[in-house]
């Protein structure tokens, strides 16, 4: 299987836990990182102090 490896060429914070990311390929997405900042690993990124 072969999957395509996208680079960052940017990145900007639009809201709490909220970038949005430009890759090489020219596409932009917004990505809510909310939903997975939880459990002893990543819940402590939700402090935002």
């Amino acid at each position: 299987m072969n999957h395509p490896i996208y680079r960052v060429r940017s990145f900007e914070i639009v809201a709490p836990y909220t970038l949005r990311v430009s890759f090489d390929d020219g596409t932009t997405e917004t990505i809510d990182f909310q939903p997975i900042l939880f459990g002893e690993l990543f819940g402590p990124l939700r402090d935002l102090v």
